[in-house]
């Protein structure tokens, strides 16, 4: 028996395990090939998307100027230590406030609400989508601890999108909070971190 009969049968076999054995596990999810596949990206560094490469190309400059303009803060960004603060009101590279999804960390300073009925302005992560979002102040990320929320409709803008909520702070002792924006499509929400005084 040459090799090439050899393997077309071991694959054959192998095939006909996964369709007995593990394919009732993962339903219609898996799909069984009778030929080798070699997994290679179509696009890369070298070799970009042509047209995705025209529109970025189109903006180099643009975004070249506006990366360059933050390069006057090199100061400051050298001064935020590296480790956690006491206090969440100040930036540090290793803290876990910021606008995140998940696990994910970012530094971004605490927003400082005063308790009371406030009209908050919130510009939404880049590329979010408009629509209807809950606002809401929360204690942790879970969702299970909300002490206040509003409806609102973000309008788009370019890349960005924006929303004004009313909120009702008056019911809250000062302390420093969440405040979890959730679009009515995604269940996922973006916190942000607040300070009630």
């Amino acid at each position: 028996m040459n090799i090439s009969r050899f393997r077309a049968i071991a694959r054959n076999r192998f095939n006909l395990y996964l369709g007995l054995v593990v394919k009732p596990f993962f339903g219609n999810r898996m799909i069984l090939l009778d030929y080798p596949v070699t997994s290679v990206p179509r696009w890369n560094y070298n070799s970009p998307h042509p047209q995705l490469y025209e529109i970025v190309n189109a903006g180099r400059r643009r975004y070249i100027g506006h990366l360059t303009s933050f390069l006057r803060f090199a100061e400051s960004f050298v001064k935020i230590p590296a480790q956690k603060s006491h206090d969440a009101s100040q930036p540090n590279w290793a803290n876990e406030w910021g606008t995140t999804r998940g696990t994910d960390t970012t530094t971004v300073p605490a927003v400082v609400l005063p308790r009371r009925v406030v009209t908050a302005h919130v510009i939404l992560p880049n590329f979010s989508p408009g629509g209807n979002y809950v606002v809401s102040v929360t204690t942790d990320r879970d969702g299970t601890s909300e002490k206040a929320s509003g409806r609102a409709v973000a309008n788009v803008q370019g890349f960005h999108a924006d929303l004004a909520v009313t909120l009702d702070l008056r019911v809250l002792p000062p302390s420093t909070y969440l405040l979890a924006t959730t679009h009515e499509g995604d269940p996922a929400s973006y916190f942000y971190p607040l300070t009630v005084r």
